[in-house]
């Protein structure tokens, strides 16, 4: 089991030569990425518990991901995304943050190409993770949680799931609503 987690690791590390289009691994990187897409093997990820590297490896396809890229590595990404949001048993909180900090980060290291893999994800899969969706940006806009506020500018998080899942934006309208009463 140990040996998975650490093979695991290298490929998610690998992931990060994905930012060199014009790299000498470039290609072969890629080969690995869709792979992983094809054979779904992200889901063994799930099962060894490897939430961190989860994490990581959605951090790194936000930081890597380029207008310039392939579409095939454009779209491996997104379905592994997805696959281990849809394969998971409970969508976690940390993981959804990773997505929505794509969406609105306080920041501007968000590339556009990011904001677009976030978007699809949400809109590939918006019905399970819908729910805890909802639950943190209520959270975020009644100040129930300064740790998530300061990662996330829930405005721009707001409009991005607009444009791509309206239906999640359902159970935070009244809350918009009080907000922009104040």
């Amino acid at each position: 089991m140990h040996v998975k987690k650490d093979i695991f690791n290298l490929i998610v590390d690998t992931f990060n030569g994905l930012s060199n289009t014009d790299g000498p691994s470039f290609r072969r990187i890629v080969v690995i990425l869709e792979i992983l897409a094809k054979y779904r093997s992200c889901v063994v990820m799930l099962d060894l518990e490897c939430d961190d590297l989860a994490n990581e490896m959605f951090s790194t396809f936000f930081s890597v991901v380029r207008d310039d890229h392939p579409e095939n590595v454009l779209s491996a990404m997104q379905t592994i995304m997805i696959v281990v949001l849809e394969e998971s048993e409970d969508v976690r909180d940390d993981l959804l943050l990773v997505i929505l900090s794509a969406l609105g980060r306080n920041e501007s290291g968000v590339t556009q190409a990011a904001r677009r893999l976030a978007m699809n994800v949400i809109e590939q899969c918006s019905e399970k993770p819908e729910a805890s969706i909802k639950q943190i940006l209520i959270s975020v806009m009644s100040r129930d949680n300064q740790l998530i506020k300061s990662e996330i500018d829930y405005h721009e998080v707001i409009y991005g799931i607009y444009h791509c899942a309206l239906q999640i934006l359902s159970g935070v309208v009244p809350y918009l609503t009080g907000e922009l009463l104040v």
